[in-house]
C-alpha cells in the first residue's frame, strides 16, 4: 500500500491495493456505512482520518456494502437480502 503520514494524529495513511487491502477494513466500513448510516463521504473521511485507510469515491462506491435496512439486529443481513 503507497504510505504517507497524516500528521495530525500520526496515522500512516495508506491505500489499499489489492483485494485482501479492502477484506481486512470491510467490517468497520460496514459498521460505517450500513450500520450508523453514514454516507459514502464520511465514511471516507473517517477512514482515512481515524485509521489510514484512503481510497477514492469511486472505489468505495463500487463495494458491495449493504445498507442499514438489509442488516438485522445482530449485524447479519436478513434472509431476504443475504443473497
Amino acid at each position: 500500500m503507497e504510505n504517507q503520514q497524516l500528521a495530525e494524529f500520526n496515522i500512516e495513511v495508506r491505500r489499499p491495493e489489492s483485494a485482501e487491502d479492502w477484506k481486512t477494513q470491510y467490517d468497520r466500513i460496514r459498521q460505517l456505512y450500513a450500520v450508523e448510516d453514514r454516507t459514502l463521504k464520511q465514511v471516507m473521511q473517517i477512514m482515512e482520518q481515524k485509521y489510514g485507510f484512503k481510497a477514492t469515491y469511486v472505489s468505495f462506491s463500487s463495494m458491495s456494502c449493504p445498507r442499514k435496512e438489509y442488516i438485522n439486529t445482530n449485524g447479519s443481513p436478513t434472509e431476504e437480502n443475504s443473497s
